[in-house]
C-alpha cells in the first residue's frame, strides 16, 4: 500500500471527536455517519486502505460481537496523524523554487479521484463528457497490456437499462456468466462487489451523462450488504 496524506495501511489514528464536524465531512463525500462510526468518534482506530484521489481512508470499526470488525470509509480530515507520530512540518520553499517543488502523487489521478494506470490513460484520451462502449473499453485495456480473458465481460456497476453510463467509471471486469445471470435488476449486488467508493463514482458519472435517477450509491451498497448478510446467515443454518 502506497503512503498518502501521511498515512498508510496499518497505522493507528485517532478519530475526530466532534460529531457535527464528522457528519458534515462525510456528507460532503457522499458518505453517511452510521452507528458503527459514531461509536468510534474520539477513539483510536486502524487504517485499512488509503485512497489519495478522493481524499478518503478506510478504517476498522467494531461492528458487533457476531460480525466483528467492519471496514468504514471516512474523509481524511476526520482522522488525525498516526498515534505516536508528530505532525511533519512542511519544508520552506523559496519563491524561485516554488514551481519545481510540486511533486506528483504516488497514485495516478483522474479528475480528482484514484484510478489504476490503465483507466487513467483511457479516460485521458476521451473527450470531456463523452462515452465509451464496453467493447471499446475492453479493446483499450488490451492495447495497454491489461488482459481481459475470454470468459470475462466488462460489467456495468449501474446497469445501462437503469440509467447507467457507458463510461470507465461505471465499469469493472468480472465473470461473464455471472453478468448474464444477474441481468439489470441487481445493481445492489454490483455495488457490494466493487465497494462503496467505486459505486459513488459510478452513480456520479451516470447522473452527469445519463441523468440517472435511481438509488444513491449508499443505498445500493447497503442493500447489497444486507442481502449478502442474509445469505451468509442462511448458509450457517444449513
Amino acid at each position: 500500500m502506497k503512503e498518502g496524506f501521511g498515512l498508510k495501511a496499518g497505522d493507528s489514528v485517532m478519530m475526530k471527536r466532534d460529531k457535527a464536524y464528522v457528519k458534515k465531512q462525510m456528507s460532503n463525500h457522499g458518505l453517511k455517519l452510521d452507528w458503527n462510526l459514531g461509536v468510534a468518534l474520539g477513539k483510536k482506530v486502524k487504517v485499512v486502505r488509503v485512497f489519495l484521489g478522493s481524499e478518503t481512508v478506510v478504517i476498522e470499526c467494531d461492528h458487533d460481537e457476531e460480525n466483528g470488525l467492519m471496514d468504514v470509509p471516512v474523509p481524511r480530515n476526520c482522522v488525525g496523524t498516526p498515534v505516536g507520530q508528530a505532525k511533519a512540518k512542511k519544508p520552506a520553499v523559496k519563491p524561485a523554487a516554488r514551481g519545481a517543488a510540486k511533486l506528483k502523487s504516488p497514485i495516478a489521478k483522474v479528475k480528482g479521484k484514484p484510478a489504476d494506470a490503465f483507466k487513467t490513460k483511457i479516460v485521458d484520451r476521451m473527450k470531456k463528457g463523452s462515452s465509451m462502449t464496453p467493447a471499446q473499453y475492453r479493446n483499450e485495456r488490451i492495447k495497454l497490456g491489461c488482459p481481459v480473458y475470454a470468459d470475462q465481460h466488462v460489467l456495468h456497476i449501474i446497469a445501462k437499462a437503469n440509467g447507467g453510463a457507458d463510461h470507465p467509471d461505471n465499469y469493472f471486469v468480472g465473470n461473464g456468466k455471472m453478468n448474464l445471470a444477474l441481468g439489470h435488476r441487481n445493481d445492489h449486488v454490483m455495488a457490494w462487489m466493487v465497494g462503496k467508493l467505486q459505486t459513488i463514482e459510478a452513480v456520479k458519472i451516470s447522473k452527469k451523462l445519463r441523468n440517472y435517477r435511481g438509488p444513491s450509491a449508499l443505498q445500493l451498497y447497503q442493500q447489497g450488504a444486507a442481502e449478502h448478510r442474509d445469505q451468509a446467515q442462511r448458509a450457517k443454518r444449513r
